[in-house]
């Protein structure tokens, strides 16, 4: 056949457009283009060159621009991804995978929100999540999409399916997403839980298989009469019709119900239809995350994080108008984390005196550095003066922080 068109002979598996076609990408090999990748870009030239600030904005646009073709489309192996993480917190205090100096952090708390204490940074875990999630979304809002119509074509489209059309004898990255999607739980809910619908017409929303009454689709919820159906991919739209009583169930079963299992939920059936009210708007698909409704990549992560991590008296404010190494060296001070003598020599770094170089009068901690200190008075005094707000009184670092809720400055003073 190649010979007859004129092709190469080629074999599996192969790269095309970035992607790797017919490979396991459970083997950690498969994955090294992504990791060339961000080694090039946290370089250790880079690093050289920035501060701590300009090393961490490095670090996030290198995570949103990742290849996401990977990472949307495979589950990555657990090895990759801590070998991704590594990368970027060694570029972070370091600067280079050559160096080892102090993470005077730990990742787990720069990896979770601002809000929460940490940088922002996501997990790549949670990343690989969020994109595989998008998928699902959008092949559960785009029921006229060229690309879902493959996939069911594919999987099978007969309805047969709970929340993803599958057919595990079919190998492939639909099969890896579909299969890892299946199992994903949020905040104790399925992931297709959190995917549900405000019922207008009922003209998009298919009866049987979509989340749209109750904790559980129908067919789940009544399965002898799913049996029964004929048609299972039918709309609301085809199964209840408003009259004048109200609204009834238009039949199209393979015979009439019998059985006593068949009856009971037949009676159940009835009750919904007691209940059900339509506003003749188009149906509208909403992602219950108790925000905004709309799913995106940032709200997904928001959710993965809001179940994990833990919540804390937050004492530093960012500031954006700040530098990003200045907003640093406040948050590294909330949490005792700058390299001061005496955090040094508790971290086994052999220093002869942790006495203050400046005064000499006290150990130099971060109290005392930024507080205690005769000089760090005498700056503190220069930068009200020069800004032109109220002179103030700090006890300690934390004082320091809070400094923001209390200092009034003149109008049209210098930001401090």
């Amino acid at each position: 056949m190649a010979t007859i068109f004129g092709c190469r002979v080629g074999s599996l598996p192969f790269d095309y457009l970035g992607i790797w076609v017919g490979a396991n990408m459970n083997r950690i090999c498969y994955w090294n283009p992504v990791i060339e990748t961000i080694q090039s870009r946290l370089s250790s030239w880079k690093a050289k060159t920035l501060s701590m600030g300009g090393r961490l904005t490095l670090v996030k646009s290198v995570l949103a621009s990742l290849p996401i073709y990977y990472l949307s489309l495979y589950k990555a192996p657990v090895k990759v991804l801590e070998e991704i993480e590594k990368i970027m917190k060694n570029f972070l205090w370091t600067g280079s995978n050559d160096i080892k100096k102090i993470h005077w952090v730990s990742w787990g708390v720069v990896s979770t929100s601002k809000k929460d204490g940490g940088l922002g940074i996501s997990k790549m875990a949670d990343v690989n999540m969020a994109l595989m999630a998008k998928w699902a979304w959008r092949f559960t809002v785009k029921k006229n999409s060229f690309w879902r119509k493959v996939i069911e074509a594919i999987h099978g489209g007969r309805g047969n399916w709970c929340f993803l059309p599958l057919k595990k004898s079919i190998t492939g990255c639909w099969k890896t997403i579909a299969a890892f999607l299946g199992n994903v739980t949020i905040q104790e809910k399925k992931f297709h839980q959190l995917i549900r619908v405000v019922v207008g017409n009922g003209e998009e929303i298919c009866f049987w298989t979509d989340h749209w009454f109750g904790s559980v689709v129908l067919k789940d919820r009544w399965p002898c009469l799913y049996k029964l159906e004929r048609k299972k991919k039918c709309s609301i739209k085809d199964r209840i019709q408003q009259c004048s009583e109200g609204f009834r169930f238009t039949e199209s079963w393979y015979h009439h119900p019998a059985t006593v299992e068949e009856l009971s939920e037949m009676q159940d059936l009835n009750r919904l239809l007691q209940s059900y009210s339509v506003n003749g708007s188009a149906d509208k698909w909403v992602w219950d995350d108790g925000n905004s409704g709309v799913f995106s990549v940032a709200n997904f992560k928001a959710m993965l994080r809001l179940g994990r991590d833990q919540s804390r008296d937050q004492k530093m404010k960012w500031e954006s108008w700040v530098p990003v190494k200045v907003n640093l060296v406040a948050w590294r001070t909330e949490f005792d984390r700058l390299p001061s003598r005496i955090a040094l020599a508790r971290r086994g770094v052999q220093i002869v005196d942790t006495s203050c170089p400046l005064c000499a009068a006290n150990v130099e901690d971060l109290n005392h550095l930024f507080v205690g200190c005769g000089h760090a008075y005498g700056v503190w005094s220069f930068i009200c003066k020069w800004c032109k707000i109220d002179h103030f009184f700090a006890y300690d670092c934390e004082d320091l922080l809070l400094l923001y809720k209390t200092v009034h400055g003149v109008n049209g003073g210098k930001r401090s």
